[in-house]
């Protein structure tokens, strides 16, 4: 009954007021949606990512809060004053009654003597610190998962022209196929064998072109892009980029090195390490109890016959610690450093791991490619066009030509991956230690 009485007593809603915002354009700070150029580079995609990137913008508003933190711990506690007016009641007038006072709350001592304020200072900087290596962390990671995307997306355009490559071929094979045919050099099997590969390499080129769109708007919406994917290119280039010299001259024990003193997690949880430090110093601080400074004022009446005559006092106010010495406070703050230190252990054995596993990938990845580059592909491709002309002069059945052809094609297959997996485990190895080589 009181529910609906209420549900009737209060004025309706409108729709305006609970409505939310529906686009990035109805909250503060933030365009409708960044303008993509036709033809997309990296550089540029990398530039719109870190200025529009969603989950960056979240890093930052986690980094402007803990400004916050810093602010209030700066500040001095606020002063007291106060006045009181009273009379006296009995079978004469009394003169009426004045006193006033001011204290600091502990303000002055705490600030001179005991330093509480000063270790709240330290505690909210090295916080602020860590929370702003945080944030560079959260762009090492999200970078790195960008620029994957961005790989996939130069893989898959790759993949759809060498696909339409060989679609052409066979297409041509087919024609040739016919031509042999219909002069009786050439079965019903041969050509329906050729028919068939010709409709699988049609099939891939549509499965590529698919994954290429899908990889695309995966790319769009790292980059803020909402609703419809707006047409655009990605420059290729990636691919006949060379290597960095720095990855050519890496070893593991530099990489290591690297790491452990700049990748920004280790760097945060070490300045996490410092505000439990701080912290635990503020918890054990905290015992000696915060000495308030008084200064009053109290007067009734007035001259020799003033029953209280002016009067100035000076006096300190504090709080006996005798039940309780702040034993909870210090065994957690004992608790959180300890929690802190295992967790600074346990992330530098991870970045070992992490880099090691980068760097295997990177060797491994590498080695593929320069096999498939030095030699094997074209040797592929030399053998699958010797067995078309051979085939074209009747020295070679279409089923040899077929093998050869299908041969190349995983060959081109394979090559593709192959650059896909080294710069897939460059920028896997870039987030292993915390920097761009490219920068």
């Amino acid at each position: 009954m009181v529910i609906l009485l209420s549900a009737l007593l209060l004025p309706a809603a409108r729709a305006e007021d609970m409505r939310l915002p529906a686009k990035p354009s109805e909250m503060e700070g933030l365009e409708a949606y960044p303008a993509l150029p036709a033809r997309l580079t990296l550089d540029e995609a990398l530039r719109i990512y870190r200025e529009r990137g969603y989950d960056l913008l979240l890093a930052d508003a986690a980094v402007l809060s803990t400004v916050g933190g810093l602010e209030s711990a700066k500040q001095v506690v606020n002063p007291s004053i106060g006045f009181t007016y009273g009379r006296s009641f009995g079978p004469v007038t009394y003169p009426n009654a004045y006193s006033a006072f001011f204290g600091d709350n502990g303000a002055l001592l705490d600030t001179i003597a005991i330093g509480k304020r000063q270790l709240r200072i330290e505690v909210a900087q090295a916080v602020l610190d860590s929370q702003k290596m945080s944030r560079a962390d959260a762009e090492r990671g999200l970078v790195a998962a960008f620029k994957m995307q961005w790989v996939l997306c130069v893989a898959t355009q790759r993949q759809v022209e060498e696909n339409q490559k060989i679609l052409k071929s066979q297409q041509e094979t087919l024609d040739l196929v016919k031509i042999r045919y219909h002069a009786g050099a050439a079965s019903e099997v041969d050509t329906s064998s050729q028919q068939a590969a010709t409709y699988e390499a049609a099939q891939q080129v549509d499965i590529a072109q698919q994954a290429h769109q899908q990889a695309k708007e995966g790319l769009a919406f790292l980059l803020g892009v909402r609703g419809k994917t707006p047409d655009f290119d990605i420059d290729p280039g990636l691919l006949e980029t060379p290597l960095p010299e720095e990855v050519h001259s890496a070893t593991l024990a530099s990489l290591h090195e690297f790491a452990y003193g700049h990748r920004p997690d280790v760097v945060a949880l070490r300045l996490q390490v410092t505000a439990a430090q701080a912290s635990m110093q503020l918890a054990e601080r905290q015992i000696v109890p915060d000495i308030g400074l008084v200064i009053g004022y109290a007067q009734q009446g007035s001259g020799a016959g003033a029953i209280t005559p002016p009067t100035a006092s000076f006096g300190l106010s504090v709080s006996l610690p005798i039940f309780y010495q702040q034993q909870g406070e210090i065994t957690m703050a004992r608790a959180n450093l300890r929690t802190q230190q295992v967790s600074l252990a346990k992330l530098e054995a991870q970045v070992l791991n992490d880099v090691d596993t980068a760097y295997t990938a990177l060797v491994a990845a590498r080695s593929r490619r320069h096999r498939l580059e030095n030699g094997y592909l074209e040797q592929s491709k030399l053998a699958a066009d010797l067995t078309k002309i051979q085939y074209e002069k009747g020295a070679a059945s279409l089923v040899d030509y077929l093998v050869a052809e299908r041969n190349y094609i995983t060959t081109v297959q394979e090559y593709v991956q192959s650059i896909n997996d080294v710069w897939m485990a460059v920028f896997q190895l870039e987030a292993a230690i915390g920097r761009d080589f490219q920068s």
